[in-house]
């Protein structure tokens, strides 16, 4: 997962040179779900390779959809980070600290701000500050995967 995430990344950082502000901010918020996803699925116990079926899948859409606090909940990266942080401490203790916990949350959450329905279905433009925001905090979930 984290190649993957790590080379969605890199993706989006040329497309984002050449001026491909919209696709770039798409594969930062979709590095960004995979590290929360996948974080999540961790802490249920799977490994690496272990398969995860549409049920469980399924599931685990539910419960983030259910969290999240934005329009469209078809890719709920907000309420993903929150069932992350909500369910670490049963499901793999320790519980993350508050700050680390409150940082995981924030960066979702802003990443969502820019990350919607208006960039996957709607003909419109995206700023470098736009781009900006979202990498960063799509770095930042990156970075610090290991912790999760």
């Amino acid at each position: 997962m984290e190649r993957a995430a790590s080379r969605r990344f890199a993706e989006a950082d040329w497309l984002a040179e050449g001026k491909h502000r919209l696709m770039a901010i798409y594969l930062l918020g979709y590095a960004a779900e995979m590290v929360i996803g996948s974080a999540y699925c961790k802490n249920l116990g799977f490994g690496l390779t272990d398969p995860i079926d549409d049920r469980q899948l399924g599931r685990m859409l539910t419960a983030g959809r259910e969290r999240s606090n934005v329009d469209d909940r078809s890719h709920p990266i907000d309420g993903l980070a929150r069932l992350l942080v909500e369910t670490k401490g049963v499901l793999s203790p320790p519980a993350y600290d508050k700050k680390f916990a409150l940082l995981i949350i924030n960066r979702a959450d802003k990443i969502c701000q820019d990350w919607g329905p208006r960039l996957r279905y709607r003909a419109s433009e995206a700023s470098e500050a736009d781009v900006l925001a979202v990498r960063s905090s799509s770095e930042w979930l990156l970075r610090n995967s290991h912790k999760f």
